[in-house]
C-alpha cells in the first residue's frame, strides 16, 4: 500500500473534454450545469488541500441533471478513457497495476472516492477517481464516512500520508509440523491516532486483514523454498536471516513499510523457528 500521485490537469478542462462529446439534451444541460461544477471543483480542491473532505456536504440536483453528471463517467468518452489512463501512468512503475486499496490485486476498476450516488459532479474529476481492483470496489462501495462522521472510513490515497511507522504485523508460530500465520494491525508506533483511527476503519471495510491471511500460505512456501535444500545456508540461521532482511528492505523501499508480503518475510527473518529449519 503506498500513496498515489495526483494527475497534473486542471478539472474543469477535462469535464469540458467529456461534456462537448456528448449530445443533445445532454451537452446543453451539463453546459447550463458549468458554472456550480466550476464551483463545486474549487470548494473540492481546498478541502482536498487540507486533507477535509469530510466537510464536502452533497447538493441537490434534478433527476435530469444528476443523470447526465453520472453518465459523464458511466457512458464512455474517449476523453475520460483517456483521463483514466493518464492516472494510472501517472503512477510509478512499481505500482501501476497493482491496487493500493489492498496491494494485492490487479487495478483494474476506477473507484470514485466520493460516491457519485451522493456527489454526481465530482463523477469526472481527477482527484476523485483511483486506480482499485474489482474486489476492493465493491467492498467500499459508495462507504466513504465511518460510522463516525468525524473520521473518514476509507484511506485517500492522494491526501492521506501513510505512515512509515509500522502498523501491520504478521503472528508466526509453528505447532508440530504446521506454520501458523495471522495478521493484525496494531499502533505500538505512536501514529497519529486521527490518521490510525481511518486506517482501522479502512481495514475494516475491505476485510484487508482476511485478504492477507489468505495469502499466507503462498508466501511462507514460497520463501521457505529459497532456502530448502540450499547448501550455503544450511546450518546457517545467521546467514538466513541477512539474505531475508535484505529481501525486506527492499521490498518496503518499493512497495512501502506496511506492505503485506514484507511484513511477513520480515516477521520470519526474526522467527528462529524458521530459522533453524534448514
Amino acid at each position: 500500500m503506498r500513496n498515489l500521485i495526483p494527475l497534473n490537469t486542471i478539472p474543469i478542462d477535462e469535464f469540458d473534454l467529456i461534456h462537448q462529446s456528448k449530445q443533445e439534451p445532454a451537452h446543453t444541460v451539463l453546459m447550463a450545469l458549468r458554472p456550480k461544477i466550476i464551483n463545486r471543483y474549487d470548494n473540492y480542491k481546498i478541502e482536498f488541500d487540507n486533507n477535509t473532505l469530510q466537510n464536502l456536504q452533497p447538493r441537490v440536483y434534478s433527476p435530469q441533471a444528476k443523470s447526465h453528471l453520472r453518465k459523464c463517467y458511466s457512458n464512455s468518452t474517449v476523453a475520460l478513457d483517456k483521463l483514466i489512463a493518464r492516472i494510472k501512468e501517472n503512477q510509478p512503475n512499481n505500482l501501476r497495476s497493482v491496487c493500493q486499496l489492498c496491494g494485492i490485486d490487479t487495478d483494474n476498476t476506477t473507484d470514485h472516492y466520493l460516491p457519485q450516488s451522493d456527489f454526481p459532479e465530482f463523477s469526472v474529476n481527477h482527484l476523485n477517481l483511483f486506480p482499485c481492483c474489482a474486489v476492493c470496489n465493491p467492498f467500499k462501495n459508495n462507504y466513504w464516512i465511518s460510522q463516525d462522521p468525524n473520521y473518514r472510513g476509507i484511506l485517500n490515497l492522494y491526501t492521506d500520508i501513510l505512515p512509515t511507522q509500522q502498523f501491520l504485523f504478521a503472528d508466526v508460530r509453528f505447532f508440530r509440523a504446521n506454520v501458523i500465520i495471522k495478521f493484525r494491525i496494531a499502533n505500538p508506533n505512536g501514529i497519529d491516532p486521527d490518521l490510525y483511527k481511518v486506517i482501522e476503519y479502512h481495514f475494516k471495510r475491505i476485510k484487508l486483514i482476511d485478504k492477507y491471511n489468505d495469502k499466507t500460505g503462498n508466501i511462507y512456501q514460497r520463501v521457505y523454498d529459497n532456502y530448502k535444500g540450499n547448501a550455503t545456508y544450511m546450518g546457517k540461521p545467521h546467514l538466513i536471516k541477512t539474505a531475508l532482511m535484505q529481501k525486506v528492505k527492499n521490498h518496503f523501499i518499493s512497495f512501502g513499510r506496511n506492505h503485506y508480503e514484507g511484513i511477513l518475510m520480515e516477521s520470519l527473518a526474526n522467527n528462529n523457528v524458521f530459522l533453524n529449519l534448514f
